[in-house]
């Protein structure tokens, strides 16, 4: 099957299935990689002022993405639209807070 059909390569999406487990633990990883090396991060100017910025910009082009994707395959587009969820909530405010704490910090 084609990678970007509604089932890639054949697995359904199960909630706290291998997938969605894998998907948990390189999120963990992400998370933990970033406080142990916290330190650094901050030492490098560049970094500590572009890291938030490049963070906003792929959440928002994956936000584009799923909505693109859910349009392809013909599932509820219209309702995925809908900005009302939690989800979709909490990724505005994270790129807003990402772009806004990079302009006040000498942008």
């Amino acid at each position: 099957m084609w990678f970007f059909s509604k089932y890639p390569l054949g697995a359904q999406f199960v909630s706290f299935g291998p997938l969605h487990l894998t998907i948990i633990g390189l999120l963990a990883l992400a998370i933990v990689l970033t406080v142990v090396f916290r330190d650094r991060l901050r030492a490098r100017p560049k970094v500590h002022r572009w890291l938030p910025v490049w963070i906003g910009a792929v959440a928002w082009g994956l936000e584009i993405i799923f909505h693109w994707w859910t349009y392809i395959n013909d599932l509820d587009f219209v309702s995925s639209l809908i900005p009302l969820d939690l989800c979709y909530v909490s990724l505005l405010v994270t790129v807003i807070l990402c772009i806004n704490l990079n302009l006040s910090w000498g942008g």
